[in-house]
């Protein structure tokens, strides 16, 4: 057990060992420069007491193949230097400061001593070499070194490159003594200039050219045949040169030594030679270094024309390879001409490649490539091709898509590839023909001398063409036609154009091979966008010409800006864009028997809503809600009534039903209107009646129930109220509506879009089904590109589309036809459930008033009677007032919520009055349930608390005020809000216009809009009738404070219990 740890504890504490040596190195490598910095720095802030060191370097150059170079040491000043008997312990020394005895002069010791520049950038270097080649055996735990033996560093051709750079980096000023590789051992110094006796490391070629010259070889197989060798020549002697590489076995006879076998080093006469890159002037080096009687270099007659094309190009212009002057007679050494044939087969490009070389041609195609002889006759020419300049030709092909191979469909047939010539180079599919003709033909013609079928003619590369186009509608049709013109292209290329668009392509060809290049001429492709866009809206090609629905010309007719130079448009299609863009125009006058003065701006609504009928065409009148949509409808239903004896149809909320049938009989009793409601029994006995009505009005729920009897019905006018009830497409609502035949078709909303685009489609989908296509088609199109891409064109081409069917105006665009105070007036349906208990509470309310009445004068029940008022009044607000568990709903609390809904919408910021607190706490629990959080004021708030929640409001947090008339109805200044409603009106003027005044006062910026709310067939409805009859007397004698039933006749008294 104890072996077993013991051994454990030994191999983890020799482990431990190993590391950190390796860790030792690896610092040691990392701090070299830093040391060699801070030993230099020292060196050369030295003070008097240090002493300057020198190192002398001794180089043996290797004179044997299996030799490497040699490099030893000495130290000292240059008048005394002790030889380095161990250049690894010097290098510990340095190291690590400790001291090493060399002699009685010199005790080194790191603090003490400093070296010369060039000597410190030798140290820095060996300790780089000591420290990279230090590696632990298997027979040492010491790390050893294969380069340091005792007093000598090996070199091989690497480290002695480095050496030599090391040499030229400190300018030749290293003290080193050079021993030449050869018989008499001479020492040579060295120097950077050419000095007798010295020696020289130069970045250059030593002066040497390679010359070819013909012999005969002289076998007795082959008697006299012509051979060709290659020999070294000094440059300014023209002296045969002698090389051998180091492996040569032979000290003398050599003038050239390769002191790298990759020639990166020569040494020649007293001088080494760093040569530059050059590869093949070293490879001559090397061949010509390798010769020996056993291995000779010589060609024959067919080995030189490639040897010529391998090195004339490269090193024949420099001089630096030559010919014997009779061989250079035989030379052919000029600049090709390139030739380039262009042909077009079966959709594919095909190209021959030629050099021409004075009489000679050369294809470079590998069909074209005859064999190479064995024997050329000597009186042959040699042709030295400009590889490079062929080279470069070929990648041009090739890196631009062009192959030997033919495609398949012309390897398919015989008569095809029979008719074709060899060498031919073959360019296939759409896109690399196109970018070969736009972008590599152009600049070839500056190199190449470029030649053209008729063939290839026809695939030139054109840019997009200007567009030209006449729109006119048909007569006795409601089909536009666009007869679109584009130079020479028939419709086939049109729509091939418009389809490369539609996919974002860079071009497209057409069928006679031509491309059309679709990044070109920007203002150019701008018509052809519109184009593709209204191909997109559908219809149909025949010829040149796009065929469409009439109700396109508005959105193409502002597309394309017709009447400009490239589009024009006949009389009829000018007169119907007149007529919507410009409605105040147009000869439709308001009936006489309209009831009201229409302001300006909602005649031009009326006579919008006429132009669309008069083309046939369906509209959503968006104006912002207070603006009289209701108002401009009927006096749009009472025109068509003139112009057509038939029934028209209004769908609204259920909240507003009553709403319509009181403002047509105000403002159209010319229109004989009746409301939808009730039993199945009543509304079919209403079908069946129709035609004796000009307009009836019902909810959505109702036309949801009753869509099968509706659509056996033919309405002249549909007209949807709040049409965002149809916004999801999928609903049974959205169905059923868009199921009611109609002959025109409208939609009246403030808020179009809610929340996706989807909603507008909808209600276009009921206006005029197609218009903006499927569904999905319109998801694709325009919904997904613009919300999920942000897409400018989707954006724009649905703005096209839509603009001309919506005319929508904010009360900023029309306030100067517009009074400070609008004043609003809704009437609401109370539910069934809610309708019983006022029925069964009237009754009894009834009965007591009769039994106070014939106990004598009123005024002494004054309290009683009012009671039964404020009773009957609570249960047109909401019976859960005074009746516990009551859980039904209230209709005016519904016609409230989609009343918010429509405002906060619009941003509208809301004031709401009622004299009852209890009611108050139920709106503000409605409304916190739909997450709005209003603002609320009582008599339990305090003064404190109050200023704070205007000034909060005023600052523009929330949307919704709730304020009880006797604690907020005076003193508050709520500018901030520009909508009142009275959600219980009373018949006291006064208490509603001090409440209506906390908004609209000095300091008001907008328009103040006032709704109240009544509850149809109540006491609210008939205390507004008996206020409006005694309007003078209520406004002249009532006081704010006062009793409202002090003035009141009996008979007043009796008509509230009616």
């Amino acid at each position: 057990m104890s072996t077993n740890i013991s051994g454990t504890l030994r191999g983890l504490h020799e482990h431990s060992i190993g590391t950190l040596r390796r860790l030792q190195g690896i610092v040691h490598h990392g701090i070299n420069n830093k040391i060699a910095s801070e030993n230099l720095n020292d060196n050369l802030n030295a003070t008097a007491s240090d002493r300057e060191l020198t190192l002398e370097a001794s180089l043996n150059l290797p004179a044997y193949g299996s030799e490497m170079a040699v490099l030893k040491l000495r130290i000292g000043t240059l008048s005394h230097l002790y030889k380095v008997r161990s250049i690894e312990n010097l290098l510990e020394a340095i190291d690590q400061n400790t001291t090493l005895y060399f002699g009685k002069a010199l005790n080194y010791k790191r603090q003490n001593f400093h070296f010369d520049p060039a000597s410190q950038a030798l140290v820095d270097w060996l300790r780089f070499l000591y420290y990279n080649d230090r590696e632990k055996t298997p027979y040492s735990w010491q790390p050893t070194s294969t380069i340091f033996k005792s007093d000598k560093l090996i070199l091989n051709s690497a480290r002695l490159y480095q050496f030599f750079q090391l040499c030229l980096e400190t300018e030749n000023k290293l003290n080193l003594l050079v021993s030449m590789p050869d018989q008499t051992n001479e020492i040579c110094t060295l120097s950077d200039n050419n000095i007798d006796g010295s020696f020289q490391i130069l970045e250059d070629w030593p002066p040497i050219f390679f010359e070819l010259a013909e012999d005969v070889w002289e076998e007795a197989n082959y008697p006299n045949v012509p051979i060709y060798t290659i020999k070294a020549k000094e440059i300014s002697t023209d002296e045969d040169v002698a090389i051998c590489r180091a492996t040569t076995w032979t000290k003398q006879g050599y003038d050239v030594r390769l002191l790298a076998n990759d020639s990166s080093m020569l040494m020649y006469k007293r001088a080494v030679y760093l040569t530059p890159n050059n590869p093949p002037l070293r490879a001559m080096f090397s061949a010509i270094g390798a010769i020996h009687e056993q291995n000779p270099l010589i060609f024959a007659e067919n080995e030189v024309n490639y040897l010529l094309n391998l090195l004339w190009p490269t090193l024949g212009k420099d001089h630096l390879f030559r010919l014997t002057p009779n061989l250079e007679k035989r030379l052919i050494a000029a600049d090709p001409e390139t030739i380039l044939w262009l042909d077009q087969v079966q959709g594919s490009v095909t190209a021959k490649l030629e050099f021409h070389y004075h009489n000679m041609v050369i294809n470079p195609h590998s069909d074209m490539n005859p064999p190479q002889p064995t024997y050329i006759d000597s009186t042959e020419k040699w042709l030295v091709r400009d590889l490079p300049t062929e080279k470069r030709a070929l990648n041009l092909l090739i890196n631009n898509g062009f192959c030997e191979e033919p495609p398949l469909k012309i390897k398919r047939s015989k008569k095809i590839q029979n008719q074709l010539e060899k060498g031919l180079y073959f360019l296939t599919g759409d896109r690399q023909i196109f970018n070969f003709l736009k972008y590599v033909l152009p600049t070839l013609s500056e190199n190449v001398a470029v030649y053209y079928s008729d063939r290839f003619k026809q695939i030139k590369v054109r840019n997009v063409p200007t567009l030209k186009g006449h729109i006119q509608i048909n007569d006795h049709s409601d089909v536009l036609s666009i007869d679109v013109q584009a130079e020479d292209l028939d419709s086939e290329d049109i729509q091939s154009i418009l389809q490369a668009y539609r996919e974002k392509r860079r071009f497209t060809r057409l069928k006679r091979g031509t491309f059309i290049d679709l990044a070109s001429s920007p203002d150019v492709l701008a018509s052809w966008q519109q184009i593709e866009t209204i191909n997109q809206w559908g219809g149909d090609w025949e010829d040149e010409k796009l065929y469409m629905s009439t109700y396109r010309v508005p959105a193409i007719f502002d597309l394309l800006d017709v009447g400009n130079k490239n589009f024009s448009a006949d009389i009829n299609t000018k007169q119907l864009m007149n007529d919507l863009t410009d409605p105040d125009k147009l000869k439709f006058d308001v009936p006489t028997s309209v009831q009201a003065n229409l302001r300006s701006y909602q005649r031009t609504g009326f006579r919008w809503l006429c132009s669309l009928n008069h083309y046939g065409f369906g509209g959503i009148l968006a104006d912002e809600m207070g603006l009289g949509k209701t108002l401009q409808s009927l006096a749009f239903l009472s025109y068509f009534k003139q112009q057509q004896t038939c029934t028209s149809l209004v769908i609204a909320p259920t909240s507003l039903i009553y709403n319509w049938q009181s403002e047509a009989i105000n403002f159209t009793p010319d229109l004989n209107v009746t409301v939808v409601d009730g039993t199945k029994e009543n509304r079919l006995k209403l079908y069946s009646d129709a035609t004796n009505y000009d307009l009836l009005v019902m909810s959505y729920a109702v036309a949801r129930q009753d869509i099968k009897e509706l659509k056996q019905m033919n309405f002249g006018v549909c007209i949807l109220d709040e049409a965002q009830a149809i916004k999801n497409p999928l609903t049974q609502t959205a169905r059923a509506v868009k199921q009611i035949p109609a002959k025109r078709r409208f939609a009246l909303t403030g808020t179009p879009i809610e929340n996706t685009l989807s909603e507008l489609w909808s209600i276009f989908d009921f206006l005029m089904p197609g218009y903006l296509f499927k569904h999905k088609v319109f998801q694709n199109q325009f919904e997904q590109p613009i919300l999920r891409d942000g897409s400018k064109q989707a954006m724009e081409s649905l703005k096209y589309l839509i603009s001309p069917f919506i005319m929508r105006r904010l009360k900023k665009d029309v306030l100067k036809e517009l009074p400070d105070k609008i004043e609003t007036q809704l009437l609401c349906e109370m539910t069934p459930e809610q309708n019983d208990l006022y029925r069964a509470y009237l009754a009894q309310a009834k009965q007591s008033f009769t039994e106070m009445i014939n106990e004598g004068d009123p005024n002494r029940h004054k309290i009683e009677i009012l009671s039964l008022i404020t009773r009957l009044r609570q249960i047109c607000c909401h019976p859960s007032m005074f009746i516990e568990n009551y859980d039904g709903s209230s209709g005016k609390l519904d016609a409230l919520n989609d009343l918010l809904e429509q405002l906060f919408a619009d941003n509208h910021r809301i004031l709401l009055f009622s004299q009852f607190t209890t009611m108050l706490n139920i709106i503000r629990e409605e409304q916190l349930s739909l997450g709005n959080a209003p603002f609320y004021i009582d008599g339990s708030v305090s003064s404190q608390d109050r200023m704070e929640q205007v000034d909060r409001f005023n600052a523009g947090e929330g949307k919704l005020f709730l304020i009880s008339l006797r604690a907020g109805g005076t003193g508050l200044n709520l500018t901030g809000a520009d909508v009142v409603i009275h959600f219980d009106p009373w018949w006291n003027p006064a208490v509603e216009q001090q409440a209506t005044d906390r908004a609209h006062r000095i300091g008001q910026q907008n328009i103040v809009q006032i709704f109240r709310l009544i509850a149809r067939n109540s006491i609210e409805e008939k205390i507004l009738k008996l206020k409006e009859k005694k309007s003078d007397l209520i406004h002249s004698v009532i006081q704010a404070n006062q009793n409202p039933l002090a003035h009141l006749t009996k008979e007043d008294l009796f008509s509230l219990f009616e």
